[in-house]
């Protein structure tokens, strides 16, 4: 039979959903990408969702980020929880019933509501939201990297492997992507690092003859780290606060290491995220293409071994991997 391979291309054309992407990195203990994908649909529900969080909890003006952020301030804390129940209730990528999540109050954590008024605290997204998370790191912080002529070479290079694996991982032939922009994270610190810009044009031309069929850039896609607007902004603290929690998770992962209360808050959030993933990805195969949850995210680590080949691995598992069966409740730190 004659097989046209334009003809396929046009058939995924016609059905690929379009995805903003938002990338923050980590250098702590290895180089860390993450990747957030957001349907140009839901950005504006999730937007508002985001920020009523922030409003309930009296946390409008300050950003939030994992690692610099005090947790010992309620409101900090109390928002963070907010942010990453909405969050998971995102990753809700297929038909059934709705993920509810909380979007909290200013004093919430005192029980006078309601059974009402708590239920009019709890929300969930008008439809399927279908965000989806990439985490991916570079194990050896690009030190087993040879034959680049600068540090912010490899840095595009990783950078391109991790989206290009989780468009191929995260999106198939039934579920085409398009991705219409991706957004970085502070696009200044690449000259003032590494004495260059990062090479967009470079990377969205390699992304693009290297993908999927079913994954393609939009014909006007760009890579903008510069002058975000306020939707922009908190999307790229919603990847850093992502990236911070994982990270976390993997490198410290006993409650016991954590040494003061803002440890042992920051804690408390990575294990919620345990227990997300110990329900949602960590079934099995045959448990898992039947959940809701089904390819919401992607977590690996690659290395280059001693025959110069790079070495793929899930570390999905390795999240808290040694969590302690009780850990203190909010009120008792």
């Amino acid at each position: 039979m004659w097989y046209n391979k334009g003809d396929e291309i046009g058939f995924y054309e016609k059905r690929k959903m379009r995805y903003e992407v938002y990338h923050d990195e980590s250098k702590e203990e290895s180089f860390w990408h993450i990747f957030l994908f957001i349907p140009e649909g839901m950005k504006e529900e999730f937007f508002q969702f985001l920020r009523e969080a922030r409003s309930n909890h009296n946390f409008d003006s300050g950003e939030m980020h994992f690692s610099s952020s005090r947790f010992t301030s309620f409101a900090v804390f109390n928002c963070a929880n907010s942010w990453l129940s909405i969050l998971l209730s995102a990753f809700q990528q297929k038909n059934g019933s709705m993920e509810k999540f909380w979007l909290g109050a200013p004093s919430y954590h005192i029980p006078s509501f309601s059974t009402e008024e708590l239920e009019q605290l709890e929300k969930c997204f008008s439809r399927i939201p279908q965000i989806k998370v990439a985490i991916f790191r570079q194990e050896e912080n690009h030190n087993d990297m040879t034959g680049h002529p600068d540090e912010l070479s490899k840095i595009e290079t990783t950078f391109r492997m991790g989206l290009q694996g989780a468009c191929s991982y995260l999106f198939d032939q039934d579920h085409p992507v398009e991705i219409s922009r991706i957004i970085l994270d502070g696009e200044r610190h690449y000259r003032r690092a590494y004495g260059r810009e990062f090479d967009k044009e470079k990377v969205l031309r390699k992304l693009d003859s290297n993908f999927r069929l079913y994954c393609s850039l939009s014909t006007d896609c760009i890579i903008n780290g510069e002058e975000l607007d306020r939707v922009e902004c908190e999307f790229s603290q919603v990847a850093d606060f992502v990236l911070g929690i994982f990270r976390a998770g993997i490198v410290r992962p006993k409650f016991s290491n954590c040494n003061n209360q803002n440890e042992q808050r920051k804690y408390k959030i990575c294990k919620k995220l345990k227990e997300f993933f110990d329900e949602k990805i960590n079934l099995g195969s045959v448990r898992m293409r039947n959940s809701r949850f089904e390819n919401f995210g992607t977590f690996s680590s690659a290395r280059i071994d001693e025959n110069e080949k790079w070495i793929f691995e899930n570390i999905a598992p390795k999240f808290l991997t040694n969590t302690q069966a009780e850990i203190p409740s909010l009120f008792e730190i």
